[in-house]
């Protein structure tokens, strides 16, 4: 899988705005100015790997999902998965997000505070880019992935 690897050596940030560019696997992908915003949107910060029961959702086991910034989702996903964390008694801010030119996996849970208990509560769905639910959300994950990095994160 390629990296996408941000250059900003001797930039200026003014307005708001970063001066720089970035590589992905050598070749220049913009470069010029781009919102501040963008640099948390652009590093994947971590990933999932789809477990057996991922199936379910359409989903592939086996296959690693990078992470991606909730600014970088739909807007329509994140309201939709944060109506489903709320139905499930979990905290919406705490839902993590994974794409990579295919659906959003969102990991639904339930405390994502320093400390917290990861079995406190895990839930998944899954939604298309225009923020269509692919399969039932499910309140508690089984063996929908096997990985996950970082184990926690908090919001």
């Amino acid at each position: 899988m390629p990296t996408l690897i941000q250059v900003f050596s001797g930039c200026r940030r003014e307005s708001g705005l970063v001066f720089g560019c970035s590589l992905l696997a050598g070749t220049l992908v913009f470069s010029g100015c781009v919102p501040r915003q963008s640099e948390s949107i652009l590093k994947p910060s971590g990933y999932i790997v789809l477990g057996p029961g991922a199936s379910a959702f359409g989903l592939v086991q086996g296959d690693t999902v990078p992470e991606v910034s909730p600014l970088g989702v739909p807007s329509v996903v994140t309201r939709d998965a944060g109506k489903q964390a709320l139905v499930y008694g979990y905290d919406p801010t705490c839902n993590r997000y994974f794409s990579e030119r295919g659906p959003y996996v969102v990991l639904l849970l339930a405390d994502c505070t320093t400390g917290g208990v990861v079995d406190d509560g895990e839930g998944m769905a899954v939604y298309s880019h225009l923020g269509e639910p692919l399969g039932d959300p499910t309140p508690v994950v089984q063996d929908e992935y096997c990985a996950l990095v970082p184990a926690r994160r908090s919001p």
